[in-house]
Parts: structure tokens; sequence; C-alpha cells
């Protein structure tokens, strides 16, 4: 039986599927990136922090300066 080259696509179907590929591809890296865009801005200005508090990282920048000075706070005695 011959050889595979009655299975290869065309060039055409090889370039449009290319496309449709990355198109795919595409719409799926932007959706990852807005996904990824959402956690990190929930994290890093939404979220409270141990490390601050409690506070969210924006309610930590806008605490006032004398705060800022007493920081890390110190563990109670226990």
């Amino acid at each position: 039986m011959g050889g595979s080259a009655g299975l290869r696509p065309t060039g055409g179907d090889t370039s449009a599927r290319r496309t449709a590929w990355s198109g795919a591809f595409c719409r799926r890296f932007v959706g990852a990136r807005a996904k990824i865009e959402a956690r990190r801005r929930d994290y890093n200005e939404r979220r409270p922090h141990t490390s601050l508090g409690w506070l969210t990282p924006v309610e930590h920048a806008a605490a006032p300066a004398t705060q800022a000075a007493e920081w890390p706070p110190h563990p109670s005695p226990g």
C-alpha cells in the first residue's frame, strides 16, 4: 500500500486549521489573562492580609503615618 501522501492536508487546510487554532488559543489566553488579573487585584487590593493586621493593602496604604510607624505590631504577651 502506497505512501501517506493522500493523508496529508493541502496547504489551504493547514493554514485554515492554524488560523482557527490560533484564534481559539488567543481567546483562551485573553480569558485566562482576565482571570489572572482579577485574582491578582483581589489578592493585592481587596483581600485582608494577616501580615497587615487583617487590613487590606488599600486600607493599610491609607492608614495614617503614625500607625505605619508602629508597624509591625508586637505580639501580645501570652
